[in-house]
């Protein structure tokens, strides 16, 4: 309706009558029980090939990292097709864990304390990045308390994104 000032999202978005500016990215990986099919980066082609468990299954191909994967294997012509679809990305992972398929997951999530042990990640080729922007409208004048929030917000991001980065 409007009356919201800005917002923090993740790409890609429909922009249409948004200004949007992008402030950190995270790698999407491949994560599977199996290190053989992690020894390599992964291809659409492979996933296409491979039992997968997708999560957020509310959100479904609104999902921003399902809707990159999904135009790349539109581009080659073919069609992920999910074994398993759950909710929640730490039972994705107790599902890959057990063997039953492979995902996708953002790096940062490969040290939360649900990661399972024993899961390989490889890359996407060509790599695929979950990023994430401050949204606000052409024109606006924010308020000086939006403004204030979304610098904190982007510092603390931006500290965090760089913690990661060194602790690679």
């Amino acid at each position: 309706r409007g009356e919201l000032e800005a917002g923090v999202v993740l790409l890609p978005i429909d922009d249409d009558k948004l200004d949007v500016r992008p402030i950190v990215r995270d790698e999407v990986l491949y994560v599977s029980a199996s290190p053989e099919r992690t020894r390599q980066p992964a291809r659409i082609e492979q996933l296409a090939a491979t039992p997968l468990v997708f999560y957020d299954a509310e959100s479904a191909d609104k999902d921003p990292i399902r809707r990159q994967l999904a135009e790349r294997a539109q581009a080659l012509g073919v069609r992920l097709q999910p074994k398993v679809e759950v909710e929640l990305k730490d039972i994705a992972l107790r599902l890959v864990a057990a063997g039953i398929g492979d995902t996708y997951l953002p790096s940062a999530y490969t040290h939360a304390p649900y990661y399972p042990q024993g899961l390989s990640t490889a890359s996407f080729s060509p790599a695929l990045y979950d990023t994430f922007a401050i949204i606000t409208r052409p024109g606006a004048r924010l308020s000086s308390g939006v403004r204030e929030l979304l610098t904190d917000v982007e510092a603390h991001m931006l500290a965090i994104a760089d913690a990661f980065d060194r602790s690679r």
